[in-house]
């Protein structure tokens, strides 16, 4: 100080201007320096809570663990990996193998890096957490698929007609899975599997009449589609793996000689048998089956799955099950096209049904206590350990 005063001897620095000591220890070779600095004001913290509580929703790998509400404690000022580190110890999972999101409008509005900082994130926000089964997205061998759920609905604009447009609904999911050699139908298992926790327990399907003839059977399933819309994205090209059709070599379609999906609903009223007259007795034409044989029920696929883009309004391509690998990458989005009248199949209830953690009834928060200026000038000689974002360069190492 007395250094200080002799270059700057003034009646303002007698009344206005002061001096405060910095010491720095380098935490390899303890190294200490000491620096002087003057000063005219102090910026001064105040003491506050440095804490803040953020209600999350964790979506774990188990499809059968209902979502779960927890209030975790993080700093104010931290950062999306200290969300991490703290759910992970509440709910023993590591936390490289949590995605922290931000849901808005059932799509994923931001994926969060582990440097992001938690001061952006709001008290409105809908922050959802996913258990993965990759620690890194560039996984050679997994990949990580947005999916989101889509329904045509109509809407009504300025004429007096309705179209019918794709909306999202319900809870989008992160799913994993094979990176190469992924088909259709493995995707669909895969999607299949997730989605038992808002899957219905018993899906009714329709059946199929056992006729007498593949002809009648055909027409039984043109006059079904005729009396249905027919939307592009609510129709499935094959059947599923396993199911078998009656006769489904004289069932084929005209241009591609595959097996066609012929599920009709079942009538009883509509059953007939035609008779051929004999010399003694009647005998029946067709099979030795009764009217009221049914084949085994084919159940068809409950969405339909197609790529869309990175806003995911517009859809890309229609996926169908050809038996070729599906080409998956990073920037792959996919979207669940379910039919209008999805309620044969999706449950509104049970999608909508969660848990809470005790965190979430816990009164963490407390009240901050009256603060004077010796508090704020307490905090501010508080020794600190400096973070990586203040970095120093030592002298001597």
């Amino acid at each position: 100080w007395e250094n200080h005063l002799k270059r700057n001897d003034s009646i303002i620095v007698d009344h206005f201007q002061g001096q405060f000591k910095s010491t720095l220890v380098c935490p390899k070779c303890r190294h200490v320096s000491v620096t002087f600095d003057p000063f005219m004001f102090l910026s001064l913290p105040l003491p506050l809570a440095k804490t803040r509580q953020l209600k999350v929703l964790l979506i774990r790998l188990d499809p059968e663990t209902k979502p779960t509400y927890y209030s975790v404690m993080v700093p104010k000022y931290g950062c999306v990996k200290d969300l991490k580190n703290k759910l992970g110890e509440m709910t023993s999972i590591a936390p490289e193998y949590l995605v922290v999101t931000d849901v808005y409008n059932h799509r994923f509005h931001k994926l969060f890096a582990d440097n992001d900082g938690l001061s952006g994130i709001q008290e409105r926000d809908y922050i959802y957490v996913y258990e993965v089964s990759v620690t890194r997205a560039d996984d050679p061998d997994t990949v990580v698929l947005p999916v989101y759920h889509r329904q045509p609905r109509s809407s009504y604009y300025y004429s007096y007609s309705s179209n019918l447009t794709l909306q999202l609904f319900g809870l989008p999911i992160l799913l994993c899975v094979p990176r190469k050699n992924t088909t259709y139908r493995s995707l669909y298992k895969a999607l299949q599997a997730q989605l038992r926790r808002c899957m219905k327990d018993s899906v009714p399907v329709r059946k199929i009449k056992a006729t007498s003839s593949p002809a009648t059977l055909l027409s039984m399933a043109m006059e079904d589609d005729s009396g249905t819309e027919m939307q592009d994205f609510s129709k499935s090209d094959n059947i599923g793996d396993g199911l078998e059709l009656m006769d489904a070599d004289n069932a084929s379609s005209s241009n591609g000689g595959t097996p066609m999906e012929t599920s009709v609903l079942e009538n009883e009223s509509n059953t007939t048998s035609n008779n051929i007259k004999g010399d003694d007795t009647n005998k029946q034409a067709d099979s030795p089956q009764s009217d009221n044989a049914t084949t085994p029920a084919v159940e068809e696929d409950n969405f339909t799955i197609a790529t869309v883009n990175s806003y995911r309004n517009t859809s890309l391509e229609e996926l169908h099950d050809n038996g070729k690998a599906v080409k998956l990458t990073n920037r792959t989005y996919l979207a669940l096209d379910w039919p209008e009248e999805k309620s044969c199949a999706y449950s509104e209830k049970r999608s909508d049904e969660f848990e809470e953690d005790d965190s979430c009834h816990a009164n963490l928060t407390k009240a901050n206590k009256p603060f004077d200026l010796h508090d704020c000038l307490k905090l501010f000689t508080t020794e600190e350990q400096l973070g990586e974002d203040d970095s120093w360069f030592c002298p001597n190492c």
